[in-house]
This record gives C-alpha cells, structure tokens and sequence, in this order.
C-alpha cells in the first residue's frame, strides 16, 4: 500500500504525521506546493513531488494557486497507477477533498481527509458567499457525497467535529486530533541569549507579538489600535511578523497612524523560528468572529512552548478561548475592545508577577499538546 498525502502548504506538524508513517515502514508520497521544514526533515525515504506554491497575498493570487494545484494534482493521479494507494487530502486547497470524491467512485480508492477549516462555512462567515447562494448549495451537496465515501475524518477540535456533523459526516468517521508542539526545539529563551532580540535591539522593550498568518481571518487592525492608544509608552513595542493578505492593509495604517511603536517584519527563517517566537512577552493570537468555530491557530500551541502569557482575540466559546480558560495562560477578548486590551497589557507590563504566572502556565499548558498526537494518524488510518 501506497499511502499519498496531499497537503499544499506542508509545514511542520505536517511532516510529523508523514514521517510517523514512514518510521512505521510505509510506503509513502507527499505532493505538495511548498515544503517548510524547522528542526524535523521530511523522512528520506518520503517520495515527493512540488507543484504550484501557494500565495496567500491577495485574494486572487489565492484562489488561482489553489485552483493550480488543484488541478495539478488531479491530473498527476488520473495518470498514474492506481493500484493499492490511499488518499490522505488536506482542506487546503478547499477543493482539494473533491478529488477524493472522483478517485472513490470511479476507481474505488480509499482516502481520508484531514480539515483544518471547515468549509462552506469559512466562505459564508466573511461574507464570500451567501448562505443561499447557489454555491452554497452545491457545495454542501458535495459535502454530503464527500463525508459518505471518505473512511476517517480528522479535526482539530470538539467544536469543529460538531461542524462536520451538521454538514452531514456520521460521527463514528470523526477523529479528534488537537495540533501540537517540539517543545524540545521551541522553548523559552532569555533576552540576553536571544539572537533575534539583540538583532533587532529589543532588549529592553516590552514585547507584544503576533506572528503567523495576515490572513482575512485575522482581526490585527484591533491590535493597530490598540498600539495607537499606547504609542506614549516608550518601552513598549508590537512586533508584527508575517505575510498575507492583510498586510498591506496593515502597512497602510501604521504610516496613516504614524505608529514608530510598532515593528513590522517579513517571515522569519524557520531556523530562527526558536529565536522569533521567544521574543515576545504576550503573544497575540485571534480569529475573527465567525471563524472561531472553523478553524483553531496552530500558532497557539508554538506561543505556548515559547512561554509567552496568551492575549486572546476570540470569542470566549471558542476553542482558543476554552482553552485559555481551562490553562489560565492569558486572557481573552471580543474583537474590537480596545480599552479593556490596551488595560491589559499595562496591567501585565507593571505587574511582573502577573505576566510570570502567565508564562509559567502557557508553558506548562504546552506538554498537554506533544508530537505524539501525529501518532494518532497512523493508528486510524494504518492500524485500525
């Protein structure tokens, strides 16, 4: 059996799950856009092949490398021999589980999928398309047709399997697998040994950092505003590090603003990753409203091994927001409330105490969440 995994944006926790499959003796292919490895190399033995790299800049540079590699995909599987594969597809691209539709009934081969957003939902919660549309419609019907053939299917959080069972997926297919963390490779590091906070001199700031995605999802103009009532507090700064399809966005009203408070840098080398996300003393994780229940940041559980105190965007019945409470790592707030943010960070810049307790939880919060849920895969799929 030849087990093909199909993910576009092939980050770390990613390469965790092929390479257990790999450890295990399995024969195993990857197609991919893009191949992002930190500490862990994808597994020699791991045959792999690279299409279309996904472009998060701007809408349409998204949606035309999704349809790209969709089709790239498609293609190369049409053409290739069938015999004794297993599909493992990614909801990234969001048309990506369809292929797995086509190959079922046609040709009979398994496959599972693992869904890191739920879609139509995402689309209709921001207003892409309408509840009613006819896309919708349709997209929902395939959905039916997709939770029906697939064999498994993985997600991240309780909330997101009650998701898939509105959309029509029995829940004895669901598997619930929380994303996790090297707490080995990322761990808190002291200001006078960080290589990347003595590179950009920030020794004696106070650091509220957001790092990841500027996706459409991202609620960072609050962070904006908040960094504009405190623009006063000299040793305070707010470290923006990422791409995406805000960021221009976000460019514009930091030089509208005149904001020399707040630091804003490209992705980082994944072997400064270690450096990167330790520079922060309250990490600034969010969703918009809407997606809260359709997708969980992964960003999480990395701010949680570096040791930062949490400073949550979300609605409080989120999974985000669930887990801050049960871990008491930080604090969460609606988008947009800007006074009771900006009060907070104060309160944890004065209140050294405070902010230590914070660190302490978030990074005992973090062994909760090891790479030994990548395990879980290969036990569903292979084992079972």
């Amino acid at each position: 059996m030849t087990y093909i995994f199909i993910n576009q944006a092939t980050r770390y926790l990613f390469i965790d799950i092929i390479n257990c499959f790999a450890s295990k003796g399995c024969k195993v292919e990857l197609y991919a856009g893009e191949i992002r490895e930190g500490n862990v190399k994808v597994d020699e033995t791991i045959t792999k092949h690279l299409y279309t790299r996904y472009d998060s800049s701007t809408p349409f540079k998204r949606l035309v490398t999704f349809i790209l590699f969709t089709l790239q995909v498609f293609f190369k599987l049409l053409f290739r021999k069938k015999q004794s594969i297993r599909l493992i597809l990614v909801t990234t691209p969001p048309f990506l589980p369809f292929i797995g539709i086509f190959f079922n009934k046609l040709f009979g081969i398994s496959f599972d999928l693992i869904v890191y957003d739920l879609y139509p939902d995402v689309f209709i919660n921001f207003g892409i398309f309408k509840k009613d549309s006819w896309v919708i419609r349709y997209w929902n019907r395939l959905n039916i047709s997709l939770y029906h053939r697939v064999t498994k299917v993985f997600t991240l959080s309780q909330a997101m399997a009650e998701g898939l069972i509105a959309q029509g997926c029995k829940p004895s297919k669901i598997i619930t697998v929380s994303n996790w963390v090297d707490t080995s490779y990322i761990k808190p590091i002291a200001k006078t040994e960080n290589i990347f906070i003595q590179e950009h001199r920030l020794d004696n700031k106070f650091v509220v950092l957001y790092s990841g995605n500027m996706g459409a999802t991202h609620d960072l103009e609050t962070l904006i505003d908040v960094a504009e009532l405190l623009k006063e507090q000299e040793d305070l700064l707010f470290l923006i590090i990422g791409e995406g399809v805000k960021k221009q966005k976000i460019e514009k009203l930091i030089r509208e603003k005149e904001l020399k408070n707040v630091l804003l840098l490209p992705l980082q080398p994944s072997t400064m990753l270690p450096y990167s996300l330790t520079a922060g003393d309250l990490a600034y994780i969010t969703l918009d409203s809407g997606a809260e229940n359709a997708s969980v940041p992964s960003k999480l559980f990395y701010m949680l091994a570096a040791g930062c105190g949490i400073l949550s965007v979300v609605s409080a019945h989120s999974e985000l927001g669930i887990l801050t409470k049960r871990f008491n790592f930080g604090s969460i707030f609606e988008p947009g409330d800007v006074k009771n943010i900006r009060a907070f960070i104060l309160d944890c810049k004065q209140k050294k105490e405070k902010l230590i307790e914070f660190k302490k939880n978030a990074r005992k919060a973090s062994f909760h969440f090891t790479p030994k849920n990548a395990e879980q895969f290969y036990k569903e799929i292979v084992d079972a």
